[in-house]
């Protein structure tokens, strides 16, 4: 079993089904992955989340974000209490290229899902956590980042 090359597999699939709708938008592929990722995680709303939850670097998000601000598709605001933070808002222009982009999600987990039964979709989901735990207290030892 491959789990990277599965993962892999899955991001050549959105970003080939994503790319026509950033072309459409004028956005870069990471502008309109930016979008997505905000409208799904509102409470993950300023650029260090997308940073971490992404796997960008800060200069590529900054640069995102600034094109993004620039094309209308988003809003800063500072943060009352760290001036250094500053939340990012999806603005009424971005609803379209955002909608269509939900739309391939929900697309590649239908196709993903096909033939899959309840009962092997709950064992997956109980091997991936304690995947994910192990990984989370390897990630956590001293010495071991």
């Amino acid at each position: 079993m491959n789990m990277l090359r599965n993962v892999e597999l899955v991001m050549k699939v959105q970003d080939k089904l994503l790319n026509p709708i950033a072309k459409e938008y004028d956005l870069a592929l990471q502008e309109l992955k930016i979008m997505i990722f905000l409208k799904n995680s509102r409470e993950c709303d300023i650029a260090q989340n997308i940073v971490k939850s992404l796997g960008l670097t800060k200069s590529h998000v900054s640069m995102s974000i600034a094109s993004l601000e620039q094309k209308g598709y988003l809003e800063k605001t500072q943060d009352h209490s760290d001036k250094k933070k500053y939340h990012l808002k999806l603005t009424e222009r971005s609803q379209d290229a955002v909608k269509a982009g939900l739309d391939v999600q929900k697309r590649i987990k239908k196709i993903m899902m096909e033939g899959i039964t309840p009962n092997e979709l709950q064992v997956l989901a109980d091997v991936t956590k304690k995947m994910l735990d192990n990984l989370e207290k390897y990630s956590q030892q001293k010495g071991e980042k």
